[in-house]
């Protein structure tokens, strides 16, 4: 197996602001598919319909609607995170491989 070199050498003060400026975006436009695409607002529907829930409100005492509300939109936003930041990774991890073989291929 050949295993690349994927150091932070070269990673610069700007590529970093434009990493999280593109992991914001990306984060923004899933919650934004969540709320206005139909198959992903069904799919978190699913998802909020679980067993799990009710559990969770006792474990953190929420009785209240609006705590419900409340612990379902973190939820939601910190799942549309954890999905931009893996995107963006494999993202980076793609590019790095791809710029590997085609400095090896010219040198």
């Amino acid at each position: 197996m050949k295993r690349y070199n994927l150091s932070l050498q070269g990673v610069t003060p700007l590529a970093t602001l434009l990493r999280t400026i593109s992991l914001v975006s990306l984060t923004l436009l899933m919650v934004v598919a969540v709320r206005f695409c139909s198959p992903a607002r069904s799919m978190v529907q699913r998802l909020v319909a679980a067993e799990i829930w009710p559990r969770l409100y006792g474990v953190f005492h929420i009785e209240t609607a609006l705590g419900r509300e409340q612990i379902l939109l973190v939820a939601i936003i910190t799942g549309c995170f954890v999905l931009a930041l893996i995107m963006q990774i494999l993202f980076l991890f793609i590019k790095d491989v791809c710029l590997a073989k085609s400095s090896a291929r010219h040198n």
